[in-house]
């Protein structure tokens, strides 16, 4: 069972610099997700000091992300 934490832990381990705060906006199991799981909704604050962030530079940041955490943590991005 994976703790909410360990998520947000997981994704400051690779030191984005871009990356401002992570934001738990959602922990959800029931009704739609399977026996044991939970669904969780992270928002990311993303913010370049220096330039304005392209959105290859935000599509690499949280590909990089959800790599990490499928990788680490065996979590899954849930299709919408």
């Amino acid at each position: 069972d994976v703790e909410v934490q360990a998520l947000v832990d997981c994704i400051h381990a690779l030191a984005i610099e871009a990356l401002q705060d992570i934001v738990i906006f959602s922990v959800y199991q029931g009704e739609g997700v399977s026996e044991g799981l939970k669904s969780v909704s992270l928002g990311l604050i993303l913010q370049d000091i220096s330039s304005t962030l392209k959105d290859q530079q935000v599509e690499t940041i949280t590909s990089n992300i959800i790599t990490q955490l499928s990788q680490t943590l065996k979590a899954e991005l849930r299709s919408s």
